[in-house]
């Protein structure tokens, strides 16, 4: 569901028993196929050299600040926050600065109704407005208006729409997760699961003049005025050539926009016996393709290229899916049936090999990888970053990292991993981020300090500083690049708290030593809020999902001046 990392490990354990048990015990779904009729799209090619950036010939892409959002997973948990942080930032008139916008997992699924939802054109409706807290009541808070999004999780049960997509035998197959998550976030709001997407009218235009047997209609593009989206997810390796021991796995990170899917950064990686390329990108619609032939040259930079057309559609419902199927991995370690049962499958071939081959590629959630895509930003050459980490794992607010190392009992080891600090296991069946180091360790300090400093004072943990990136081979980061860095880490707000009516504020704090910030009320429906379990609370009550996305909202008022300079307001 959202990432297998601490923050999300109990519900991605739920959902891998869940699908495993039955579908070991079930036929698996078909192959992905080829198309009969052919299609012509752009294709990219990266070098280790230089990356190649599709969307920087976009002029709506260009003219927008080198500001990137990035929103971390945590099932419906990052859904809801990052419904809220979006108003937030929309209602302070801020949201038009940023040029990008990274998700993982469960914030792919606010994004995809956010770019593609099609009940309403007020954006106020479809994220919900930011009550503050003296004005929020259990009566108020206990229903949401149709039409916004914040209703998804609590209208329909992810587990349950899960459960009966694995025993309706129409479903069962490559399609149970991509059929969960559209019947529960993506169907109600009118996202569509059967077009091509690409970036805007523009593209469009330019490819419906290459493909005269599409039409309008077989597209959707995000709504205007639209940061650019990157949801990311982790290509596992070659379904052939699986499962993937823990010596065997050689993850790579896959962009998919509206505009374009694949890797800007191209290396050659080892799946058991076989060495393939991976890097490069297409354009979306022909994502799932066989390998075009001629493919492009190694002096083309960028070409375009003719190809049978995919089986289906990859639509934003396919990427919001994609990106956050947690037992991706685990699957792909355990079992070559079940990978090729339940697996999310797409054909993948590498337009910056010189003599790619199409492989039937086992995909997964991008928290596998990272769970706030923060280096696709820096791949980019991003300068100003936001980055929104919403685990299920609490900030210890009294942690010094000057005083002593790091425990995992201090923080959520997605931040720290950043920095070269591994709290936790950085490579295990669930996961690898092993690699993930782009920052200078001297930031590291000063960045957690002052999130706990702001805990301390009720404002939740922001931080915000200059750091300095470190040569990074795997994903091709150069080491010296200064980037103004905003953390927002998932925190109790202590003053967000002392505002709300006195009924609501003893149900949120904890019976012992309120004021830590650190400790979380136990018990009833507020259960470790705001870092609420999705092993618990993937189908969670109108209150709590409106007091959850309310308080993300909150908190970027609340440090209003950090997000204005983060996202170079004037």
């Amino acid at each position: 569901m959202a990432c297998l990392r601490s923050c999300t490990r109990a519900t991605a354990f739920v959902a891998t028993v869940a699908v495993v048990i039955v579908c070991g015990c079930m036929g698996g779904g078909e192959m992905v196929v080829g198309a009969s009729s052919n299609i012509t799209f752009q294709a990219w090619q990266s070098q280790q050299a230089k990356l190649t950036i599709p969307e920087q010939g976009l002029q709506s892409v260009r003219e927008r600040p080198n500001v990137g959002l990035a929103f971390s997973g945590g099932g419906s948990r990052a859904f809801l926050l990052t419904l809220g942080y979006i108003e937030a930032l929309t209602e302070l008139g801020l949201i038009d600065n940023a040029r990008y916008i990274t998700t993982v997992s469960g914030s792919g699924w606010a994004l995809a109704g956010y770019m593609f939802s099609d009940v309403t054109k007020n954006d106020t409706t479809l994220l919900g407005a930011i009550r503050m807290p003296e004005n929020i009541t259990e009566d108020n808070s206990k229903s949401i208006e149709p039409m916004c999004l914040r209703g998804a999780p609590v209208n329909s049960n992810f587990e349950t729409q899960l459960i009966e997509a694995i025993l309706n035998p129409l479903v069962h197959g490559k399609d149970i997760w991509t059929h969960a998550v559209d019947k529960v976030f993506m169907q109600p709001f009118g996202v569509p699961s059967d077009k091509y997407m690409t970036q805007d009218t523009q593209t469009l235009a330019q490819v419906l003049e290459n493909n005269p047997a599409l039409n309008e209609n077989d597209f959707v593009v995000p709504k205007t005025n639209r940061p650019f989206w990157i949801a990311s997810a982790t290509y596992v390796g070659p379904e052939p050539y699986s499962p993937y021991g823990l010596n065997e796995r050689n993850y790579s990170m896959l962009d998919m926009t509206p505009f374009y899917t694949g890797e800007l950064f191209t290396r050659d990686a080892t799946f058991g016996k076989v060495q393939r390329t991976i890097g490069g990108a297409v354009e979306s619609f022909a994502f799932g393709s066989e390998t075009a032939s001629p493919t492009l040259k190694p002096s083309e930079k960028q070409g375009v290229l003719v190809t049978g057309a995919p089986a289906a559609p990859f639509s934003p419902v396919h990427a919001a899916s994609i990106s956050s199927f947690a037992p991706g991995a685990t699957v792909a370690a355990l079992s070559k049936k079940l990978s090729v049962d339940i697996d999310p499958v797409m054909n993948y071939w590498s337009p910056s090999s010189s003599l790619p081959t199409t492989d039937v590629a086992l995909l997964a959630d991008g928290g596998c990888i990272q769970n706030t895509n923060i280096i696709g930003l820096l791949q980019r050459g991003v300068t100003s970053i936001v980055a929104f980490f919403n685990p299920a794992k609490p900030l210890n607010s009294t942690f010094d990292p000057t005083a002593r190392p790091t425990s995992a009992d201090d923080i959520d080891d997605g931040l720290p991993s950043f920095f070269g600090v591994f709290v936790d296991a950085s490579y295990n069946i669930l996961w690898d981020i092993s690699h993930n180091q782009v920052f200078d360790q001297k930031d590291y300090a000063g960045i957690v300090n002052q999130l706990t400093a702001s805990m301390r004072n009720g404002l939740g943990a922001v931080a915000q500083a200059e750091v300095t990136t470190v040569d990074n081979d795997w994903w091709g980061i150069k080491a010296g690049m200064k980037v103004n860095l905003t953390v927002v880490y998932l925190a109790r707000a202590l003053q967000w708290e002392a505002a709300l009516p006195s009924d609501l504020r003893t149900q949120i704090q904890p019976a012992v030593d309120p004021q830590n910030p650190s400790n979380l009320h136990k018990g009833g429906t507020f259960e470790d809020f705001p870092n609420v379990s999705t092993y618990g609370d993937v189908h969670p009550s109108a209150l709590l999902a409106n007091m959850l996305s309310d308080l993300a909202g909150w908190i970027v008022y609340a440090n209003k001046n950090i997000f204005k300079k983060a996202l170079l307001a004037k």
